[in-house]
């Protein structure tokens, strides 16, 4: 079975904790998503990604609700309560 090693927090330099502290605050969680640790391992690769959903973030907060977000950008969102 292949693994793929996630860079985390503690592990991160340069511009992927740059980017990992811009997750945290503005997602407002005290944790990086293992999605982004694993994109890690091409910094420009993860500062893209970041940007565009950064940019979806800041679309929802304008515009409406995630449902909505949801429908107009076809994306199926799974929800969680721990």
């Amino acid at each position: 079975m292949a693994s793929i090693k996630m860079i985390d927090e503690d592990e991160a330099t340069g511009k992927v904790k740059q980017i990992y502290s811009e997750i945290k605050e503005s997602l407002g969680i005290d944790f990086v998503p293992n999605m982004y640790k694993i994109m890690a391992h091409k910094p420009d690769y993860l500062e893209t990604t970041w940007n565009k959903n950064l940019i979806r973030l800041f679309s929802l907060t304008v515009t409406g609700s995630f449902c909505e977000l949801c429908q107009r950008e076809n994306l199926l969102y799974v929800s969680i309560n721990i």
